[in-house]
Parts: structure tokens; sequence; C-alpha cells
């Protein structure tokens, strides 16, 4: 009985330990991927974030073009 209550405890121990170890993996990769990701936007914001304006201006056009479609289809339904 008592060899029985330590390989509990052992089993216990060592569960114990290898969820901590994965957590702390786990948190320390995903700090470190967001310090990258706020590092990468820091960078974009200091260059004037390009990348957001061509987004804006490439939705301006899908919209403009969605727009256009839409006003055709409710003119031949229409008719």
């Amino acid at each position: 009985m008592n060899k029985f209550l330590c390989m509990i405890a052992l089993a216990t121990v060592l569960s114990i330990v290898g969820l901590y170890s994965a957590f702390s993996l786990g948190y320390e990769k995903g700090y470190y991927v967001k310090e990258a990701e706020l590092k990468e936007c820091a960078e974009e914001v200091s260059s004037g974030c390009p990348n957001v304006t061509t987004y804006a201006v490439m939705l301006e056009k899908e919209n403009a073009r969605l727009n256009r479609v839409c006003k055709r289809k409710a003119q031949k339904s229409a008719d």
C-alpha cells in the first residue's frame, strides 16, 4: 500500500511539473510572438503606415466597384 501511495504521489508531482513546464513554455512563446508583433507594428507606424494606406485605397476601390454592380442589378430588376 505504501508503494502504491508513493507511485501516486510521484505521478502527481510529475504531472504538476509537466503542466507547469508546458504552461511556462507556452507563455514565453506567446510573449515573444506578441513582442515581435508589437515591434512590427511600431516599425509600420514609424514609417507612416504605408500598408494601411494601401489597404484603405484598395478597399475604397472595391467598395466603388461593388456599388456599381449593385446599382446595375437594381436597374435591371426595376426594368
